[in-house]
């Protein structure tokens, strides 16, 4: 059964069509369907380290960190989206 939380708010489209080969994204689908959404908000975030992201994406981030309380990912995100 697949989990439903907070990373989930994070927009496929928001990621190039050809993400699903990579392999952070590849882990990300695994921790989400585990429940594992920390994990899962990790490797949205190592994507972004060596991938082109939009801003929608890092609002959506940072909003998914906020509904875990994770209030250091929050703000790390929330400073993503207005630099980048």
């Amino acid at each position: 059964m697949r989990a439903h939380g907070p990373t989930e708010s994070v927009d496929p489209n928001h990621l190039p069509s050809n993400a699903t080969d990579d392999a952070a994204i590849s882990e990300y689908e695994e921790f989400l369907n585990h429940n594992e959404l920390e994990l899962a908000c990790e490797m949205l975030e190592l994507y972004a380290e060596s991938h082109a992201v939009s801003k929608e994406f890092w609002i959506a981030l940072r909003d998914a960190a906020a509904k875990m309380e994770l209030p250091d990912r929050t703000r790390k995100y929330e400073g993503f989206a207005r630099t980048r």
